[in-house]
């Protein structure tokens, strides 16, 4: 949760979230 983008990606790739 640093950037706003990383957010962005987590909701379309929980993989990317997670890992």
């Amino acid at each position: 949760m640093e950037k706003p983008r990383k957010a962005r990606q987590a909701e379309k790739s929980p993989f990317l979230g997670m890992g």
